[in-house]
């Protein structure tokens, strides 16, 4: 059996909002039709052993300092200018909080430079305002999972 083209992989800690990217992945593994394969990461470097066999990668994380969901495409991994204007894209968004060693940005020009990257890459990154241990999901952050997955859902179907 071939593995499913698309990868949803949500990067995420079980703190606060930073669970965003993992709560997502529980809304679409709800959906019996899905054929896309869903990944719960708890640190981005583990995206370059499941992006393989993907030909298309959505990564879903919690980001600060944003309104809304904010959606960044990387449409031609292969070339490099392209990855210069979609990582300076995704710097733009102040910092997708990492509460990781290696953030998303190095694990992207990690898997370029190995030539693991697939075809078309999607970051989603959802609002968040809490980051620390022992803080809830934040309301922004609870209405953007939902809608993230909807969005999310109505790309991949």
């Amino acid at each position: 059996m071939n593995a499913p083209e698309t990868l949803v992989a949500g990067i995420g800690s079980p703190l606060g909002d930073d669970r965003a990217g993992w709560l997502v992945i529980d809304h679409l593994a709800d959906i019996p039709q899905l054929t896309a394969r869903l990944r719960k990461a708890s640190s981005p470097h583990q995206l370059i052993d499941w992006m393989t066999d993907a030909r298309t990668l959505h990564i879903v994380d919690a980001c600060v300092d944003i309104e809304t969901i904010t959606r960044i495409e990387i449409a031609n991994p292969q070339s490099s200018n392209q990855i210069d204007s979609s990582l300076a894209e995704i710097d733009q968004l102040s910092q997708c909080h990492s509460t990781h060693h290696l953030d998303l940005r190095s694990v992207i020009e990690l898997a370029h430079s190995l030539g693991k990257l697939p075809q078309r890459v999607v970051l989603w990154a959802v609002p968040g305002l809490y980051f620390a241990a022992d803080q809830p999901l934040s309301e922004r952050c609870e209405r953007a999972i939902g809608r993230c997955a909807e969005s999310l859902l109505e790309e991949i179907q």
